[in-house]
């Protein structure tokens, strides 16, 4: 089954949903997008996180196999899935067949002041020299920059991706993340 993925309040992607015997498949997509997404399934007055979506081929991907008993807090019917999370406030002016007469949850309105006022996406430092990395051995370099962790991929880009942070650090060119 699909279902709208809404983004900021604009039906910006698609939720699809699967049976593959004793699991239940979810994978979310969405245009291209610069800050961390993510996801929560919305339907019949309930909220279930999914997760967070990942750069992918030009947009921003999600892909789930649950077990039944890994989803069974997730709603039964599903309405359509946001990056909003479970403010019932927040989904009443959305595309969302529900009524906005429906009860909200108690303290939903300061857990999501709270959540919004994240640093998240902050930008990642242009001089990446300045911080202490530390080499994986998949080549892979990690490090911290008092926010969050930052993952560094070895790259040989004829050009970058757009919105892409590339650096140079050491003698090799890398691609940062923040996660």
């Amino acid at each position: 089954m699909e279902y709208p993925l809404i983004i900021d309040g604009k039906r910006a992607g698609k939720l699809n949903v699967e049976s593959s015997g004793l699991y239940t498949c979810f994978e979310a997509w969405t245009g291209e997008s610069d800050r961390l997404l993510r996801v929560w399934i919305h339907g019949g007055g309930r909220c279930a996180y999914l997760g967070v979506m990942q750069p992918w081929s030009g947009g921003m991907y999600l892909r789930r196999r649950m077990s039944r008993r890994e989803s069974a807090d997730f709603p039964e019917y599903i309405e359509f899935a946001s990056n909003d999370g479970c403010s019932e406030a927040g989904t009443a002016e959305r595309e969302s067949p529900r009524s906005a007469a429906e009860p909200q949850r108690p303290g939903a309105d300061a857990e999501r002041k709270e959540w919004n006022s994240c640093p998240y996406p902050a930008p990642i430092a242009g001089d990446s020299a300045e911080l202490q990395w530390y080499r994986r051995s998949d080549g892979t370099l990690v490090s911290h920059d008092g926010i969050s962790s930052l993952i560094a991929l070895p790259a040989q880009l004829r050009h970058a991706p757009e919105g892409a942070v590339v650096s140079r650090i050491g003698t090799g060119q890398y691609i940062i993340f923040r996660y």
